[in-house]
């Protein structure tokens, strides 16, 4: 009966410290945006249990060995270690509630609690360890319930699909090229109307392609902009339960049940390629694109002890010990960076490969992570160390990186054959998000206020029309969910650059998608 008490106290005690991630993760949004899969609530759970076995054993042992009379004092020490937890616990459960705005209530809480034990501790009445293991026990059982609800939560595992149906080409088709950078800001980017030139690889770019000025996304974040980009809709999208839904007033219609501009590819023979971060693609589009690989931004497993240490890790900065925070400073940004630099350079062979060997009938999409932070990049695309800072410099240091990037792109493009006939249409999601400064938040475009976008939406987009060799500059605003008749006209075979600059310039005179 003592282990089994003692077991539940345990539980709750570390429930209560895997509360903050636990919390965290019951926002579908969160699992979303993780690609949470079963594995990820199996290694939560035995993580909760496990621990508390070790814990359980651990204080039954020290209770064996500090029964002497002579070891009182040391036994009542330990006894008190119960509350001390039991403080960690609910502070780690509530500080994500009020730590950023209230950053010095932590330190004082912590001193509250200390004075507390210190007075029990030199009280020979105090009550505070036994009130404390009957709460516990009181509400031992939530554990329990909540671990049901944990492993009952859908998956968002997007599995990737890498083979190709190869559809052959029946006349001479285009190629379609779509870049995606992720939170690449056009204010921080542009002076005057140019790219400033630090960008070197992409003013050589511009100077044979339609450079748009005041273009902007369709969404001031990646899981709106992206597919209404795809699906060139404004229409809301609702997730829930790894099925996306197109929402228009009352009705709603599952995502892979609505065109997109991969389906309209795939009506004219084309072969679909998609590789990007965070928002689950296969799930998004279904059978509607061929190549699909969707990658998670933060650092996973694909078996069970090593999800289980990370899930660990990911607590670590929800606890507010000094020890815990110190080794979540040292553990956290290393673990975090290290795998989003070597997702990125493996997702920069992957884009690589696709475009050296890609057919002709070839569209493909490329959701590319840069300058997207954390900015653990050098220049040259070397890993710059770990980094969890999102200041203007090192944003800078990112943009440099982008543009190195964009060379390697259109150097394999060029080797490849498939630059000058293609059709090459480079943009981003959103704009810096974390924007330090008020004079580039300001939206600076000749619009009307009941349309203007808000900062986060001003992005760079530049396309280069198949056979296009002089650079045009659009004034005019275009929302980039707004270009489906250009697409459509290429997937059709129109390859005329004169032609097709003119039904551009249309879409954005006319442009009125937000």
């Amino acid at each position: 009966m003592r282990f089994v008490k003692t077991y539940l106290v345990s539980i709750f005690i570390v429930f209560m410290h895997f509360g903050g991630q636990i919390t965290y993760w019951t926002d579908p949004q969160n699992r979303y945006y993780y690609g949470w899969r079963e594995l990820n609530g199996i290694a939560l759970v035995c993580d909760l249990f496990l621990i508390a076995l070790a814990v359980t054993l651990l204080a039954l042992l020290l209770k064996q060995l500090t029964q002497r009379r002579s070891l009182a004092g040391l036994q009542n020490l330990l006894d008190h270690l119960l509350p001390l937890a039991f403080a960690s616990g609910v502070l780690s459960v509530s500080a994500r509630y009020f730590v950023a705005d209230h950053p010095k209530i932590i330190p004082l809480s912590w001193m509250f609690v200390m004075s507390i034990i210190g007075w029990s501790l030199a009280s020979s009445r105090s009550r505070v360890v036994q009130y404390t293991y009957n709460v516990c026990l009181l509400f031992s059982p939530a554990p329990f319930l909540l671990s049901v609800q944990i492993l009952t939560w859908g998956s968002w595992y997007d599995a990737p699909k890498t083979s190709l149906a190869n559809r052959k080409a029946e006349t001479q088709e285009t190629p379609v090229f779509l870049f995606v950078f992720d939170e690449w800001s056009y204010a921080r980017s542009a002076s005057c109307g140019e790219f400033r030139p630090l960008f070197r690889n992409i003013r050589d770019f511009c100077n044979r392609a339609i450079v748009f000025r005041k273009a902007r996304s369709p969404g001031p974040s990646t899981e709106i902009s992206l597919p209404r980009l795809i699906y060139q809709t404004s229409l809301e999208i609702e997730w829930r339960e790894g099925v996306a839904y197109w929402k228009q007033g009352n009705e709603e219609k599952p995502s892979t049940e609505v065109p997109s501009l991969f389906q309209f590819a795939r009506e004219r023979n084309y072969n679909c390629y998609l590789t990007g971060w965070r928002v689950p693609y296969n799930r998004l589009l279904g059978e509607q694109v061929d190549y699909c690989h969707t990658r998670c931004g933060d650092a996973r497993a694909d078996c069970l002890g090593p999800e289980m240490l990370l899930a660990v890790q990911r607590n670590l900065p929800e606890w507010t010990d000094p020890l815990s925070q110190s080794l979540s400073s040292a553990v956290t940004p290393r673990v975090f960076c290290q795998h989003v630099y070597r997702a990125a350079q493996e997702a920069r062979d992957e884009m690589l490969r696709i475009i050296d060997s890609c057919p002709p009938n070839t569209f493909a999409l490329f959701h590319v992570r840069h300058p997207h932070g954390p900015h653990i990049f050098n220049s040259d695309g070397t890993y710059a160390g770990p980094n969890l800072r999102f200041d203007a410099e090192d944003y800078e240091q990112s943009l440099v990186y982008l543009d190195f990037l964009f060379g390697q792109i259109v150097e394999r493009l060029r080797a490849a054959h498939k630059f000058d006939g293609s059709l090459i249409v480079v943009t981003s999601d959103h704009s810096f998000r974390l924007e330090p400064e008020p004079t580039f938040r300001q939206d600076v475009l000749s619009m009307t206020s009941s349309d203007a976008p808000d900062w986060r939406r001003r992005v760079p987009l530049f396309i280069k029309l198949p056979g296009q060799r002089s650079a045009t500059v659009v004034d005019d605003p275009l929302c980039t969910n707004g270009l489906a008749p250009l697409f459509k006209s290429v997937f059709r075979g129109d390859r005329d650059p004169n032609r097709l600059i003119e039904l551009v310039r249309d879409l954005a005179s006319g442009s009125n998608r937000e």
